[in-house]
């Protein structure tokens, strides 16, 4: 081998040599520094692990501590509540015990009507029911009674009354001037029951209402769809969105003055044979004959003798020839109210009706308010005497007089 050759092998020998102590010293200080970074990062990363683990532990912890607290919240609240219950129980079954099972108007107006409310105001919607359950089987609310307590201002908000498994018999119960907002009233008959003046927006399943009263009750949206409401009283109630159809709405026993689903105001069916004038006149008379002995008679079950009226309305043209007479008897035909009222009566709008000839005298309201072409609307309302079960009418239209739309209905109040 030459020189040259020679030198050439040594050069390229002592590259490799260079190269590879280099890449050792290299490796060398990577490792001295990568490792602990490796190190120091794993560390990190596994306390942050350990942190998040321990706070889900916490949380979970919490969780748990604060659903354990919650349930034994519940339970203290539901034992409290089956303590109330169960002393009012225990308290009112003692006062009737007390008072050989009856109790008097002093005692269930000062005694049991303040705690009935106090107690309702802390219960469930389960345990109200079972209070009420054992007010009725205890005959305090029941309206059959000559003296019974009074549920005014009660709350019965959220309360559920029967179930799909079972009916409820809660007939003759007054809920009058009580709340009852979200209320159940489930496979039950609530017949004869009163919610006077009540709030009443809830369920209404399978139920029935018939001969209730609810008088000026506020049962906006209520659905009456799957519950029977005949011959119950809607005077003066709020139906606004109500669902409730017109052949139930036609079932019952009064919607005078209630402000229906459909916008109006209420008014009884109309007791003329048929109010298309040229049907009825004859030789230019009137003559009907009406028998409320039927309203007579619900109006003494269902509203406990509360004032009838009767509305009498039409449209006239010849108003000054009008003459409308009207005779009142008894159940054994005895008369006992005459009185007649001229066109001109009506048109004087006088509340108290004085200027109608009368042997009796009586409340009655009269008005003229429509003009529509060449007829009038006049209208007519009047209490009607007590004892009254058949009215008579004799409308005389003068020799020329026509009328249209002629109505006569008997109006509770």
């Amino acid at each position: 081998m030459d020189d040259k050759n020679f030198k050439d092998a040594n050069d390229t020998l002592y590259s490799f040599y260079c190269s590879k102590h280099r890449f050792k010293t290299i490796s060398h200080f990577i490792s001295a520094i990568l490792i602990p970074v490796l190190l120091a990062v794993f560390t990190i990363i596994l306390a942050f692990q350990q942190e998040s683990i321990a706070k889900t532990n916490r949380d979970i912890d919490l969780q748990i501590a604060s659903k354990q607290h919650q349930q034994n919240l519940d339970l203290a609240i539901d034992e409290q509540r089956n303590t109330l219950l169960v002393t009012y129980i225990d308290d009112i079954s003692d006062l009737l015990l007390a008072n050989n099972l009856s109790l008097n108007r002093q005692i269930l107006n000062a005694i049991v009507y303040p705690k009935t409310l106090a107690v309702l105001r802390q219960l469930d919607s389960i345990r109200k029911g079972h209070l009420i359950q054992f007010l009725r089987n205890s005959r305090l609310i029941a309206t059959e009674n000559p003296t019974f307590l009074s549920l005014r201002y009660a709350d019965f908000n959220s309360v559920r009354l029967g179930s799909l498994r079972e009916s409820i018999n809660m007939q003759y119960i007054s809920f009058a001037s009580s709340y009852l907002e979200n209320a159940s009233f489930i496979s039950g008959s609530f017949s004869h029951s009163d919610f006077t003046f009540s709030r009443m927006h809830g369920t209404l399943l399978n139920s029935s209402f018939n001969y209730a009263t609810f008088h000026e009750a506020d049962l906006t949206e209520v659905d009456f769809s799957n519950s029977s409401v005949y011959k119950a009283d809607f005077t003066a109630a709020n139906l606004r969105n109500a669902k409730i159809s017109s052949a139930k709405l036609n079932s019952v026993g009064s919607i005078s003055n209630a402000a229906l689903p459909n916008g109006t105001n209420g008014r009884n069916p109309n007791r003329f044979s048929n109010s298309g004038c040229q049907d009825i006149v004859h030789e230019n008379n009137i003559e009907q004959t009406i028998n409320i002995s039927t309203t007579r008679t619900w109006a003494t079950i269902v509203r406990r003798n509360r004032t009838l009226k009767y509305f009498f309305s039409g449209w006239f043209d010849i108003v000054n020839d009008l003459r409308v007479n009207f005779t009142e008897y008894d159940q054994h035909d005895i008369v006992l109210a005459e009185y007649s009222c001229t066109g001109n009566d009506f048109l004087l709008q006088n509340t108290n009706f004085q200027y109608c000839s009368s042997f009796y005298k009586a409340r009655t309201e009269i008005q003229s308010t429509y003009h529509s072409d060449r007829y009038k609307y006049i209208n007519g309302k009047r209490d009607i005497q007590d004892g009254t079960y058949v009215i008579t009418l004799h409308i005389s239209l003068g020799q020329y007089g026509t009328c249209r739309d002629v109505y006569f209905s008997i109006e509770t109040a």
